[in-house]
């Protein structure tokens, strides 16, 4: 990596914005790139970003990174943006097409698929560039921003922050800000913890400037940001993290054995 260049990694959707428009003393030290959650995940593999928000299931197959603040993207129920969209009942498909952009949310379909909901379907990967609605399969996963606007070509709808809670009676978290060994854990617990603040105390200004651009009217905009998500790191989001490792490693979706590291950041 060019010693030159230090970076810091962000997902690409409208539920990242309050963590990262006040990024102002960040901005003094690294370059914030943003692209959808897989991809920082590799990016990050290949050593190119000290940190960055990556997929909760990431940093469980990564022993060697540290969740780095207590500002995450969650849910404690329903969170409109990762959704199950099935042709049929649940239980009765036989074939899902899982969103290539986020591997927490396709791990969460699988766990719950397998333990909740005791299915098995065939499962094949949908490719960011398609349409879902083309797909072929009985359902379909999809994520982020598109999910937020679903039409009527699926029957049935499954949000899946809100199947987690409604069964395990926790919050869930899809991606936390990781840290690389070499990163400054101090100076990055503390930035991006006060970025986080600074954007949810200026709410209004930020659904001012982004409503527009992802096609929601300012009222469930704010909605979104303030009904459906949770930005905090918390006790209870810790304890959902390790059931939801767990799960996942019986599973057989694991690397290693599940071992989440927590540097010393504010407990919400």
């Amino acid at each position: 990596m060019n010693s030159t260049k230090r970076f810091v990694g962000a997902v690409s959707y409208l539920n990242t914005v309050p963590l990262i428009e006040h990024f102002e003393d960040l901005r003094n030290r690294y370059i914030l790139k943003l692209d959808v959650p897989s991809r920082l995940a590799d990016a990050m593999a290949r050593g190119e970003m000290e940190c960055a928000l990556i997929p909760t299931i990431e940093v469980i197959n990564r022993p060697e990174y540290q969740v780095v603040s207590d500002a995450c993207i969650g849910c404690r129920g329903p969170v409109w943006s990762v959704k199950i969209l099935s042709r049929r009942p649940i239980r009765e498909i036989r074939s899902i097409a899982l969103d290539e952009g986020s591997r927490t949310s396709v791990a969460l379909s699988k766990v719950l698929m397998a333990f909740h909901w005791k299915i098995a379907p065939q499962t094949e990967l949908l490719p960011l560039s398609h349409d879902y609605r083309q797909a072929r399969t009985d359902a379909v996963l999809i994520i982020g921003d598109r999910a937020m606007h679903v039409d009527a070509s699926f029957d049935h709808h499954y949000d899946l922050g809100e199947v987690w809670h409604d069964w395990t009676g926790l919050p869930f978290v899809f991606a936390v800000w990781a840290a690389a060994p070499q990163a400054d854990f101090a100076f990055l617990e503390r930035e991006l913890s006060i970025a986080r603040d600074k954007g949810l105390h200026s709410i209004d200004e930020i659904i001012a400037r982004h409503h527009r651009r992802y096609r929601l009217a300012p009222d469930t905009c704010r909605s979104y940001f303030t009904r459906y998500l949770n930005f905090y790191l918390g006790e209870d989001e810790r304890e959902s993290m390790s059931q939801f490792a767990a799960l996942a490693d019986e599973l057989g979706l694991t690397t290693c054995k599940p071992q989440l590291r927590f540097y010393d950041c504010q407990i919400a």
